[in-house]
């Protein structure tokens, strides 16, 4: 308790702007730090701000593509985050193509037709799946207080190809076990949420309440690590 109530008084001034044009991703990383002040800023804040193509080959590259062009426009510490349903009978697929499965990104409904199917032919006991999210914070250099606690399951990139001039990367990833089923069970949550079935739970992430999925998910995993980093206060804002 007295590490969180630092970082509610550590977090208050800040404002961090996340890198996504996703309302589900933006609602799920808002409702997970509820209980701290801190500003988060979307991409609608940017006029005129077009996100570069997602090139990369990792869920890695493209958190730090996406976090270091927000970074650059906004002069902000940004949050890059990419995500994706990774299926063991489609060799990791879709992966970092989750968005874009059936042709049209964001295609929800599209996207799980294609994927049940994909998996048409595939038995119960073949069917397992993870989400996998990797969330990158990129800021300047001079925003580095002292030497980077990076802090367990993190890393501090100096270097990689998305990486912005005179900019930093710290990324953490987060995975969360499950299997997918024949078809759709749920209304909640978003993306593949209704054919991803958590055996805790006994049932798909579309039939939980937000308040369970965010103490398990993948993102929360990753969220959790960020605040664990942040409330270290690493960067000055």
């Amino acid at each position: 308790m007295r590490r969180q109530m630092a970082l509610q008084f550590q977090v208050g001034p800040m404002k961090i702007l996340l890198a996504s044009g996703n309302q589900g991703k933006l609602k799920e990383i808002r409702e997970m730090t509820s209980h701290l002040s801190v500003q988060w800023e979307s991409l609608s804040s940017l006029a005129g701000f077009v996100m570069p193509e997602e090139t990369g080959k990792t869920f890695v590259d493209n958190g730090i593509l996406k976090a270091g062009a927000a970074a650059v426009a906004s002069g902000l510490v940004s949050i890059g985050e990419d995500s994706g349903l990774c299926v063991d009978a489609l060799d990791g697929g879709p992966g970092i193509y989750s968005a874009r499965f059936a042709g049209e990104h964001g295609n929800n409904e599209a996207n799980n037709d294609k994927l049940i199917e994909s998996l048409a032919d595939v038995p119960l006991e073949n069917r397992g799946a993870h989400y996998a999210c990797a969330m990158a914070v990129v800021f300047p250099e001079s925003k580095l207080r002292g030497a980077p606690n990076v802090g367990p399951g993190c890393q501090l990139i100096t270097e990689n190809e998305f990486l912005p001039s005179g900019h930093l990367a710290w990324v953490t990833e987060g995975q969360v076990q499950g299997r997918i089923l024949r078809e759709r069970a749920g209304t909640g949550g978003f993306g593949y949420d209704p054919l991803f079935y958590y055996p805790d739970f006994g049932k798909t992430f579309a039939q939980s309440s937000s308040e369970a999925k965010n103490k398990v998910s993948h993102r929360s995993q990753a969220m959790g690590r960020f605040l664990n980093w942040l409330s270290g206060s690493p960067l000055q804002f």
